[in-house]
């Protein structure tokens, strides 16, 4: 008993569309402003190395690194998805 009729195979996925349109642009754009915290935060620390043993200063500097890690991430999947992977 064979099926020869039987076309097992899923159809192609529909051509382009998923990487474009203003969702990608917004995303690197809220990725880089995202980015502007957590550069100040390196930069105030590599200027003033002495302020950064402040306990309340040190943890407005880790959340500005991390709303920058924030940022890397909001650019990175922006650029999958233009990619389409």
């Amino acid at each position: 008993m064979s099926d020869a009729g039987r076309n097992d195979a899923s159809p192609p996925p529909p051509p382009g569309g998923a990487g474009t349109g203003c969702g990608v642009v917004f995303m690197i754009v809220v990725g880089i402003v995202l980015l502007l915290p957590g550069l100040c935060a390196v930069i105030f620390i590599a200027v003033e190395p002495k302020l950064g043993f402040d306990p309340s200063v040190l943890a407005l500097m880790v959340l500005c690194i991390a709303v920058g890690i924030a940022g890397i991430w909001m650019i990175r999947l922006a650029v999958r998805r233009i990619r389409g992977r």
